[in-house]
């Protein structure tokens, strides 16, 4: 068995292993980087700690959306990141709750992925009311 963090990306259910994850936090004040790449949406203090902070769904191919109240990050364990000692946080639109699935549910995904841009995916895991798409984390973190 296997746990998963949910969150949204604009429409899409999203899942991440938890042990991939440090935190989940509000957006404090974000930090803009000049000349970055499109998808790092710039950089956050946490608690006097630098944290890269990455849009997801730029990154996946979706249209930047505003932050609002239901946005969060998704600080990731230091040995999820890029590089070992580089905090990492991941931009999401909502949050939702810890699932647990059999490793056997989760399937290849299928030729249509819709709008997201699936080199960066994995798998999906099939719900009764919708799917979650789970994506390649190193992928995801890869600077270009």
């Amino acid at each position: 068995m296997m746990q998963f963090s949910t969150f949204r990306v604009g429409e899409r259910l999203l899942g991440l292993d938890i042990r991939m994850i440090q935190e989940i936090n509000r957006i404090p004040e974000i930090t803009p980087l000049p000349l970055s790449a499109e998808y790092v949406r710039g950089f956050i203090n946490l608690r006097g700690q630098i944290v890269t902070l990455f849009d997801l769904g730029v990154r996946l191919g979706l249209p930047r959306k505003q932050i609002d109240d239901e946005s969060h990050n998704i600080i990731l364990h230091p040995r999820a990141g890029a590089r070992a000692q580089d905090p990492v946080g991941l931009l999401a639109d909502g949050i939702g709750d810890v699932v647990e699935v059999d490793v056997s549910q989760i399937e290849p995904l299928p030729a249509n992925v819709g709008e997201m841009d699936g080199r960066y995916l994995s798998g999906v895991i099939k719900f009764q009311d919708e799917l979650m798409v789970l994506f390649d984390l190193k992928r995801v973190l890869h600077i270009d």
